[in-house]
């Protein structure tokens, strides 16, 4: 995952910083001129107090130990969003199946209340309840399809993948 890497870079760009802050400095060579025909030529090497190395040192082990703890926190939030993402495709995937048996049951009430010869026309009110239970139980099974698409489309992001690749959701969340 992206915020994965980003977290892997942080902690090599730390402990690069603290290769850096551990070594001494390098030294410098500078050109000048002091008249028209003199050249001067000067080299340069920064010294460090003791203590400044042994606190430089310091910093840079608890810059890395920082960015590694930052990486692990971002690693262990995705793996908590992922499981919660897997909750909502398995529930999901319950609420879709149980949505298409209820339309089915609804379909075959209809089909016993009203006449074959004449459907979507009952003249009494159990007909009349019938049609509009399925109705409802179709209008509940598209919301639960759509409800199930977008459990797909935000785990499949949260993975790296295309939003519109299909996942299964199998098993149970542990």
């Amino acid at each position: 995952h992206p915020i994965w890497k980003a977290g892997s870079a942080r902690v090599v760009a730390a402990r690069a910083r603290a290769a850096e802050r551990n070594s001494n400095p390098w030294p410098t060579i500078r050109l000048g001129t002091s008249g028209s025909s003199d050249v001067r030529l000067e080299l340069l090497q920064p010294l460090r107090w003791p203590w400044e190395g042994s606190a430089l040192r310091a910093i840079g082990v608890q810059d890395v130990a920082v960015a590694t703890t930052d990486a692990e926190a971002d690693r262990r939030g995705g793996l908590l969003e992922a499981g919660q993402r897997f909750a909502d495709g398995l529930r999901s995937t319950r609420a879709l199946g149980l949505a298409v048996e209820a339309e089915s049951l609804a379909q075959h009430t209809v089909d016993q209340v009203v006449a074959e010869n004449q459907p979507y026309q009952a003249a009494d009110l159990a007909g009349l309840q019938t049609l509009v239970s399925l109705d409802e139980a179709r209008r509940a099974r598209v919301r639960a399809a759509l409800q199930h698409s977008l459990s797909q489309s935000r785990l499949a992001v949260l993975l790296g993948r295309d939003p519109g690749t299909s996942i299964t959701f199998d098993g149970e969340l542990a």
